[in-house]
């Protein structure tokens, strides 16, 4: 959808398929939130996944930075979540030939 700037609501008719699949409904009720979004922005640390015991990997850059659109109203829930998380799997360190 493009041009939306309003929530949407309405019923929209279920063509019937000709016996293929039997519909029990005739008709859904549709809904769509419309809202204004804000990018926001955080840096997490690189971290490795099935690290062995004893071992250790350094990452240069050690962190990297993720954009990210989000709902005005959700905003400051996320900055406090901070739902995203970078890592490499162990075993693709050492498929690694460079």
């Amino acid at each position: 959808l493009s041009g939306v700037r309003e929530d949407i609501s309405t019923v929209l008719g279920l063509e019937d398929s000709e016996g293929v699949i039997e519909l029990s409904e005739t008709q859904i009720s549709y809904e769509a939130n419309v809202s204004e979004f804000t990018e926001g922005e955080t840096t997490v640390y690189i971290r490795t996944r099935g690290l062995p015991r004893g071992q250790n990997v350094n990452y240069n850059p050690s962190s990297v930075t993720i954009k990210f659109d989000v709902p005005i109203e959700q905003f400051a829930e996320v900055e406090k979540v901070r739902p995203y998380e970078a890592y490499v799997p162990y075993s693709k360190i050492l498929e690694d030939e460079t």
